[in-house]
């Protein structure tokens, strides 16, 4: 009506994309990561499993582009540890201001260093003695790590269940998935597919899905990138074989043993699975020692904290005593660990909470009976006064 010509379908779509990358770029850096890769497109429905795929696996045009998504997927520079220049796992404050990896910032000043690695400024002998008191868990940072992780792996998973639905190799080669394993997306994500399936309730972890998806040099790649092969206390997952009924398997050793097992390989393709199945055996041994090595390493620290908190308790009640304000069965403080009022969170957690020792529990059974007394005792008083007046 106006004369001017109408915009094209085509230029609208282009200059829509243009605004999208704009608001992105233009997010504050902190927040930036946390929402969803745009680079990605919708995903498409395969008709033949009733699943979702993703279709977004187009090789890169340029080296630029390529470089361009591994800057999207990458963690943001307030997750990087200044010494590490690797994401946070355990995300520490020193005296300094800055955050930095615990072992590292530790080992920094058991090296003798008297300085800032980030501002260069002296600190104090106290503030670099190398003790694990100079430094405060930030887990703010530690959050926000921990949700880049869950992000980019929820990606990898998608990403991975497209190539073991297609049983083919994705058309960048693995190119996204290899910068998603760079980016520090969390390995140990699973998928449990559509609720309906036959393998619904088997979680996959990226790995066994690229191991299903006949991908032996991705699988690879995610297993020397610190990819999980056992998986405790998870029932599904204890038999390496497969079931009768379903044939399928419930692990990635039994993944790549069914893989073995088929008549489709050729004898160097078999070599190499072999090997591959090795090092998954080997691995899977590794973990286990480690799981009952950090179990060990628990029940120690457990132990020890409950002897701090009884000589705390014995240190409190002498004090108590000598000043004469409270009697020697006083109930102490909260702050002593011995809570006898918990919190809401702290009955729904009470069942993975450590067994108190033999001394500790007796001794609170008997404040225990001592309180009932002395309630019974009050509502006997209560009781009698109701009925004499």
């Amino acid at each position: 009506a106006d004369g001017r010509p109408k915009a094209r379908p085509e230029a609208s779509k282009i200059l829509h994309a243009h605004q999208s990358q704009r608001n992105m770029t233009e997010r504050t850096p902190l927040t930036s990561f946390l929402h969803t890769d745009k680079t990605l497109k919708p995903t498409s429905l395969d008709r033949n499993n009733n699943t979702f795929v993703n279709d977004d696996d187009a090789p890169f045009q340029t080296e630029e582009e390529e470089d361009e998504y591994i800057r999207l997927v990458s963690p943001d520079k307030c997750l990087i540890c200044p010494i590490t220049q690797e994401i946070f796992t355990d995300p520490v404050v020193a005296a300094d201001g800055h955050t930095y990896e615990r072992s590292a910032i530790l080992m920094w000043f058991q090296m003798g260093r008297s300085r800032s690695p980030v501002t260069n400024a002296l600190l104090k002998m106290d503030e670099r003695d190398g003790s694990s008191d100079t430094v405060r868990s930030n887990l703010a940072v530690l959050g926000l790590a921990n949700r880049h992780r869950e992000i980019r792996g929820r990606d990898l998973l998608q990403r991975c269940r497209s190539v073991q639905i297609k049983r083919a190799p994705p058309r960048d080669s693995g190119a996204r998935i290899r910068a998603l394993v760079d980016a520090a997306a969390d390995l140990t994500l699973r998928d449990y597919g559509n609720a309906g399936s036959v393998d619904g309730n088997v979680g996959k972890t990226a790995m066994w899905l690229l191991i299903e998806g006949m991908q032996l040099e991705l699988a690879r790649e995610l297993f020397y990138a610190g990819a999980v092969v056992s998986f405790p206390n998870d029932q599904t997952a204890e038999s390496v074989s497969y079931t009768k009924n379903s044939k399928k398997c419930h692990s990635c050793i039994g993944a790549v043993e069914k893989i073995i097992s088929s008549a489709s390989l050729t004898l160097d393709e078999k070599m190499e699975w072999k090997k591959f199945l090795e090092c998954l055996r080997n691995r899977e041994d590794d973990e286990n020692l480690a799981r009952k090595e950090k179990e060990r390493t628990r029940e120690e620290a457990n132990e020890a904290h409950r002897n701090e908190q009884r000589e705390l308790q014995q240190e409190e009640r002498s004090r108590a005593r000598a000043g004469g304000s409270t009697s020697s069965n006083g109930l102490g403080r909260m702050e002593q660990g011995y809570g006898y009022f918990p919190t809401l969170a702290t009955l729904q957690f009470q069942s993975s909470i450590p067994p108190p020792s033999r001394s500790v529990a007796e001794e609170e059974n008997n404040i225990r009976e001592s309180l009932d007394r002395i309630l019974a005792y009050i509502g006997a008083v209560v009781f009698i006064f109701f009925i004499l007046s």
